[in-house]
């Protein structure tokens, strides 16, 4: 570290809480961008002017987004704080020490799920009302929902980071800038609850509105679904899921290996992890093509072949967080060894 880095002044928690807006902007329009293009666009049209389509789209939309991306500010936040980008300058009581706990139970409560719904049900009738624009419009009814969902989650993540980020990362930086655990806690624990059931449930509702939707574009315009399709989407689904998990499970534990929240365990190797990470979407696929073939399976219905990508994305997101963990906590025991 140069003497530039060294003397330049870290920013305060409260400064960093600032900038955290920006960052929510930029999170919340990349997922703007992404999703409504995977949903009405990639995975077919046929369908995009039916109601249940727009309702899906609001169901996987307004709870996830807003917990994927606070997950991420507050994770981020994590990072630069261990990286030296921030720091807290108000001293900690010890009952501020002792609040620290597993994030997503104070991001959970965000969505409000039904209340945002019934909000966003009334914004968008009366949008549609005021523009002329019916609905079923096929290019602007997906348009204009997609930016009121946008909208509503926007104001909601934004007022979430105003009132509880600071609330967040006190006792993280204090428990670091103070003493730090000197038990780890248990990892199948830790494991359970703070990477598997969380991402669990957000990327089942994510690919079940998603893959509903595609296998019965499928069948609405090819009037079939052959197993050819379900191993393409559980490819796919799969080179996502697990390259997204180890890169979020990565940056996760890094933090919490300076918490003294897990142990070092085996180093990792970079080239049986790149060979795993590689190699998982194809033997996704094959598991799904393979018995096909063998049991001179012709077709599969919309149900299954949803329920088969749902059964991929678990798997693949727990063999994906295992490796970003293994990984992280490698590196970050191998930076302080170093220090």
């Amino acid at each position: 570290m140069d003497e530039t880095e060294e003397t330049k002044p870290k920013l305060g928690l409260n400064e960093w809480v600032k900038t955290q807006y920006i960052n929510n902007l930029t999170k919340m329009i990349v997922n703007l961008i992404i999703l409504p293009i995977i949903v009405f666009y990639l995975v077919g049209t046929a369908l995009n002017t039916q109601i249940i389509v727009i309702q899906g789209f609001l169901l996987i939309f307004i709870p996830c987004v807003p917990l994927i991306v606070l997950n991420d500010v507050i994770i981020d936040s994590r990072v630069a704080f261990i990286q030296g980008k921030w720091k807290i300058k108000e001293s900690a009581s010890q009952d501020e020490l002792g609040q620290l706990k597993n994030h997503w139970l104070r991001v959970a409560l965000v969505p409000m799920g039904v209340i945002l719904n019934v909000i966003i049900a009334l914004i968008i009738v009366l949008v549609f009302w005021i523009s002329g624009i019916t609905l079923f419009d096929p290019i602007w009814g997906p348009v204009i929902v997609s930016l009121v969902a946008f909208g509503l989650t926007m104001v909601t993540t934004t007022l979430w980071i105003k009132r509880n980020l600071s609330q967040e990362l006190a006792p993280f930086a204090s428990r670091l800038e103070g003493s730090r655990d000197q038990t780890p806690t248990s990892y199948s624990h830790y494991f359970l609850w703070e990477h598997i059931l969380p991402w669990a449930i957000i990327l089942a509702l994510l690919n079940l509105g998603i893959n509903l939707k595609g296998f019965s574009e499928n069948a609405a315009v090819d009037g079939v679904i052959v197993p050819f399709d379900v191993a393409y989407s559980v490819w796919i689904t799969a080179l996502v899921i697990v390259v997204w998990m180890f890169i979020s499970a990565n940056s996760q534990v890094r933090p919490d290996v300076h918490l003294g929240r897990v142990k070092e365990g085996k180093p990792a190797s970079k080239w049986v992890v790149i060979f795993i990470l590689a190699i998982t979407p194809f033997i996704a696929a094959i598991l799904v093509i393979l018995p096909a073939i063998l049991l001179d399976i012709a077709e599969l219905s919309i149900g299954l072949s949803t329920a088969l990508v749902i059964i991929d994305v678990v798997i693949t997101m727990i063999l994906g967080r295992t490796l970003g963990i293994w990984w992280g906590k490698t590196s970050e025991f191998r930076k302080i060894r170093a220090q």
